[in-house]
């Protein structure tokens, strides 16, 4: 028997379906996949269409293929996103580096959070925000312990929107926001008065005051771009 050889319609029927049954909720987040000789009698089509399908729908980050174990559902879509997101901004960066690129698409993204945030937000999200606020106040002489508290905060205020796009717009940026906040970080005394600014965040979050918690969120932008302008400048002079 001659095998069937890929052609572009039978591959974007596999993909296609398989992509619109996973968003769609027919196949859950970790859930192994049916294997290549179900699919190929499902779809009507050869096995190395089935694989390609699969590369395909991989690289989009819908699965993951384990070797041995077979295919699996992503947990998260959002490793592409990331990826692209990275190289985006260093590709286009200017000067030192492409952080005011960043920082003008964090303006937007997180006030934008941090009014919704204001009429939303549960007591659940509250606790989630004022928990990170304290692992702040406890590690303020270490980049990494505060770093992973600022960015906990802000994860939970995201979720407190309860849109799981602006969750996932966050989480794509998270790695480039800790490489920000890391070459930020000035020290102590800068760590506690940041934790001060997330707590006025947090007041006007819960106080449902859309308006305050967006001013508070901009001030606390501009200091963190001051931070970094500082750091800088005495890296240049010493």
């Amino acid at each position: 028997m001659k095998t069937q050889q890929p052609t572009t319609g039978r591959l974007e029927t596999v993909v296609n379906g398989m992509e619109e049954r996973i968003m769609g909720g027919v196949y859950a987040p970790g859930e192994l996949l049916p294997g290549e000789t179900s699919l190929q009698l499902e779809w009507g089509v050869s096995r190395s269409v089935v694989r390609e399908a699969m590369k395909m729908l991989a690289s989009r980050g819908l699965v993951s293929i384990q070797q041995g174990r077979g295919t699996f559902v992503s947990e998260s879509s959002e490793t592409p996103l990331r990826e692209q997101l990275a190289i985006t901004l260093h590709r286009g960066a200017k000067g030192e580096s492409g952080w005011g690129d960043l920082l003008e698409v964090r303006h937007v993204l997180e006030v934008a959070v941090a009014q919704r945030a204001a009429g939303r937000a549960k007591k659940a999200d509250l606790e989630a925000m004022r928990e990170s606020i304290e692992a702040m106040r406890l590690h303020p002489d270490l980049p990494q312990g505060y770093v992973d508290a600022d960015l906990s905060f802000h994860r939970a205020l995201a979720e407190a929107t309860g849109n799981p796009l602006w969750i996932a717009l966050l989480n794509s940026l998270n790695d480039l926001l800790r490489q920000y906040r890391e070459e930020g970080f000035r020290g102590k005394a800068s760590a506690l008065r940041a934790a001060d600014q997330h707590q006025q965040i947090l007041n006007a979050v819960t106080a449902k005051d859309a308006d305050a918690a967006a001013d508070a969120m901009q001030q606390h932008l501009k200091r963190s771009q001051q931070d970094i302008k500082i750091k800088k400048q005495k890296r240049k002079t010493s």
